[in-house]
C-alpha cells in the first residue's frame, strides 16, 4: 500500500490501514530519514488502538509501553526508538522476546534497520517513509 501524507490528519488513514493487518505478537518496522514522521505515525497508531496517552519519542529511554484496547486481542503497544543503538547487540538488553511473550503485545520500532536480524523471527509490517523535497509531503509505503 502506498500513501501520500500532506496533513497531520492523513497519518490516521495510514495508521488505520496498518491496524487492519496488525495482530498480537507482530512488529511494525518503521524506516525513513530524521524528521520523516516515524514518531507521528506511532502516535496515530496508538490513537487508533485506543491508547489513553499520546506516545512521546523514546529516543533516550529507547522503549516506552502504552496500554491500548480498541483492537481485539491487542492490549499493549511497545514503542522502540533504535536511533541511538550503536549495534544490534545493544538491543538484546531490551528483552524483546520477554516483552512479546506477554499476550496482546505489538511493537512499533523506529529505525528498525538498526536491530539487524533481531526482528527476523517476528511477523512484521514494514513502513518506509520518505519526504518529498518539493512539497514536504510524506510518501509512505506499507508492505
Amino acid at each position: 500500500m502506498k500513501f501520500i501524507v500532506s496533513r497531520i490528519e492523513d497519518w490516521d488513514v495510514v495508521a488505520k490501514a496498518i491496524v487492519e493487518q496488525l495482530k498480537p505478537g507482530m512488529a511494525v518496522r518503521l524506516t525513513g530519514p530524521l524528521g520523516a514522521g516515524k514518531t507521528t505515525l506511532v502516535q496515530a497508531l496508538a490513537k487508533v488502538l485506543g491508547a489513553k496517552s499520546v506516545p512521546r519519542s523514546p529516543t533516550f529511554s529507547l522503549m516506552r509501553t502504552y496500554q491500548v484496547g480498541k483492537r481485539i486481542g491487542i492490549k499493549r503497544l511497545i514503542h522502540i526508538d533504535a536511533y541511538r543503538l550503536e549495534s544490534a547487540s545493544d538491543a538484546h538488553a531490551l528483552g524483546l522476546d520477554e516483552e512479546l511473550a506477554e499476550a496482546g503485545t505489538v511493537l512499533a520500532v523506529e529505525w528498525a534497520e538498526k536491530l539487524g536480524s533481531l526482528l527476523n523471527a517476528i511477523p512484521s509490517i514494514s513502513v518506509h517513509i520518505e519526504t518529498d523535497p518539493n512539497d514536504g509531503a510524506r510518501r509512505v509505503s506499507v508492505t
